[in-house]
């Protein structure tokens, strides 16, 4: 948010309009505008890509029913059916094969999925239909669906890179530096003269190109600074070192040191090799159905077939992100009895000890908390957090010496005992932050180590 200016414009900015908090602190500037600097030449490729990747997903799943609403949306008429007629109409259309899942979204003009899978053939295949009436709109193969295809290597990217684990270690860590950014940028950014305006709250479009970039890069991150503190403090819950650690700290706290089996992967499932249970006739599962419509009327539901039998049948009802709807994300696992029609159990997300901060954390991540307005402003941001890097490398390149890096020198300077105690919290904190803070700390020390050493040494041949 602070430009990535060159040394040589602080002093003579400093010496032509000096102000009364930078020379009350010199060293604290100079010294947080180059960790700015460093940091901020380290994270520009890893935060472009997690921006325009993070640009892309916020919409997906309106991208998705906007490109397959032939198949997506109905027109309302009459009353829905129950979901054994839709079965059975899809298993009829598939020909081959047997129903696993029917899913069907809250909206009223929102067809029905219903998942055929052919085991013999390795295939499932996804049959459209209408709610109303259940006529086949048509059908997809989830493995040749490109528009899911594609959003699939978009997420792949913004987690990982295609790189697995190397790539999430990658993305945790400029995740952290991402933060350092925000904080150093918003003190260097710190109005230290409150009648300033101009440059301050309101960018300069005119004048000196370079003078325009600084205030667009100092502004656009200012104003949007709220939502980029969200997304990438967010983000944080579902990095490899951090996120996890955060989920065994919320297990322990709920179960003890027992809990920690369930992510270490817990017990193993054992595949029975008894018979299969019968499965569930045509009116038990309408009888399922309607009491879980009756007790989640405005989520999804999904009935699992592959896990349903006659004395238990498994719904899942849900609202977010993957089902296009708003709000906080909500996720009900049921078991019910199909011959009383009550409930068995209800694992429930918000009661998970390790997952329940996903139903805030992830509506907040996507901008999907507030519904499309809140979309619209989280994809500004990510704009602005791709833009931030562009211009501030921009700002370093114009204002670089000619044949020389421009790259800030180290002074020796003494942080204030509160801003040590500070950053060696948040290494703390985020760990793997702190390990490459002490790493950038040594190299540093090196470097100027051996750069003074060398202006100090004699050049060879010099006069005795």
């Amino acid at each position: 948010m602070n430009p990535l200016v060159s040394e040589t414009e602080v002093q003579t900015t400093a010496a032509v309009e000096p102000q009364p908090a930078e020379q009350a602190q010199p060293g604290l500037f100079r010294t947080v505008w180059r960790w700015h600097f460093y940091a901020g030449m380290f994270a520009s490729p890893f935060l472009i890509t997690l921006a325009v990747t993070g640009m892309l997903y916020i919409f997906s799943p309106e991208i998705g029913f906007y490109l397959h609403r032939d198949l997506v949306y109905v027109s309302p008429e009459g009353t829905r059916l129950p979901p054994s007629a839709l079965l059975a109409a899809a298993t009829t259309y598939a020909g081959q094969g047997e129903a696993t899942e029917l899913m069907a979204l809250s909206e009223a003009d929102r067809s029905v999925v219903v998942t055929v899978s052919d085991k013999e053939a390795k295939q499932k295949r996804e049959i459209f239909l209408n709610p109303y009436d259940a006529s086949v709109l048509g059908e997809l193969d989830p493995k040749q669906d490109g528009v899911r295809n594609f959003f699939k290597v978009v997420l792949d990217i913004h987690r990982r890179l295609f790189i697995g684990t190397t790539g999430r270690v990658i993305i945790e860590l400029v995740t952290c530096w991402g933060l350092l950014l925000f904080c150093t940028g918003l003190y260097l950014w710190w109005p230290r003269r409150r009648e300033k305006v101009k440059g301050v709250w309101v960018p300069r479009l005119k004048g000196k190109s370079y003078m325009v970039l600084r205030d667009l890069h100092a502004l656009g991150g200012v104003y949007l600074l709220p939502v980029l503190f969200l997304i990438v403090g967010t983000g944080m819950f579902y990095t490899v070192l951090w996120g996890r650690g955060a989920m065994a700290v919320s297990v322990v706290s709920h179960q003890g040191l027992d809990g920690l089996s369930a992510i270490a992967g817990g017990k193993g499932k054992q595949k029975s090799e008894e018979e299969k249970p019968a499965p569930p006739t045509e009116a038990q599962i309408d009888a399922v159905w309607e009491y879980a419509s009756r007790t989640y009327p405005d989520r999804s539901l999904e009935l699992v077939l592959g896990k349903s039998s006659a004395e238990k049948i498994n719904v899942r009802a849900m609202n977010g992100h993957s089902t296009g709807t708003y709000g906080s994300y909500k996720y009900d696992n049921l078991m019910v009895d199909p011959a009383q029609t009550t409930l068995i159990s209800n694992e429930r997300l918000a009661d998970h000890p390790a997952f329940w901060m996903h139903g805030w954390t992830y509506p907040l991540h996507v901008g999907s908390i507030g519904g499309p307005a809140t979309k619209v402003i989280w994809f500004l941001a990510c704009v602005v957090l791709a833009a931030l890097p562009v211009t501030g490398l921009w700002m370093w390149w114009k204002r670089r010496p000619t044949g020389k890096s421009g790259f800030p020198r180290r002074r020796e300077h003494r942080l204030p005992l509160w801003l040590t105690g500070a950053v060696i919290l948040c290494c703390l904190f985020f760990p793997l932050a702190g390990i490459s803070v002490v790493l950038a700390l040594l190299v540093d020390l090196v470097w100027f180590r051996w750069i003074r050493n060398r202006s100090e040494t004699p050049q060879s041949g010099s006069a005795a």
